[in-house]
């Protein structure tokens, strides 16, 4: 009530390649710009609203942003790039994606994504998924995906733990770890 910003509740918040502070929130997306503040929501942007109330823009729940400076969202259980002009939309159609939860971007610019069909991944040109059939994925439904500074993988799930460092997996689903639960 006491600002422009479109609800309450935030859940993504990030800074752009330009040093543009954005707030991903239950009802829009902020672009803030030193005290200007502007609102991407179903008027003005690609993304969609809520089936129950055509008046509100889907939560975003995640966001990132790539060496191009796309700004990658996840909004209600699709995912969103925004080139700063143009919005492109991924969903179950038109990509891997199901039911996306949480992104993350890495220093190669790939852009992983957890689902309910394991962490798809997209190159900027080709989508690939790792999953139960191609990995020691426990389970497909994914919680948590990270690259860390030694390029290894880690992904979370329902039901354990992985970590893929090359060719290599290591799972924490055993007793003697304390990553053996699901993330």
């Amino acid at each position: 009530s006491n600002s422009k910003l479109p609800w309450d509740m935030s859940r993504a918040i990030f800074t752009d390649s330009d040093g543009i502070l954005w707030i991903g929130t239950d009802n829009g997306l902020v672009k803030m710009v030193d005290e200007n503040i502007q609102v991407f929501d179903t008027n003005n942007s690609g993304l969609k609203s809520v089936n129950y109330n055509k008046n509100r823009t889907v939560s975003i729940r995640d966001a990132g942003v790539d060496q191009q400076n796309n700004k990658w969202l996840i909004a209600g259980w699709d995912v969103y790039k925004f080139d700063g002009e143009n919005w492109a939309v991924f969903d179950s159609i038109n990509s891997p994606i199901n039911w996306a939860r949480k992104l993350f971007v890495d220093k190669s610019d790939n852009v992983y994504f957890t689902s309910w069909s394991g962490v798809p991944k997209y190159d900027g040109n080709i989508w690939t998924t790792i999953d139960s059939t191609n990995s020691k994925l426990p389970s497909n439904k994914t919680l948590g995906v990270f690259v860390d500074n030694k390029e290894r993988l880690w992904i979370g799930t329902f039901s354990g733990n992985i970590r893929i460092d090359k060719n290599e997996t290591v799972e924490f689903n055993k007793s003697n770890s304390p990553l053996k639960e699901g993330a």
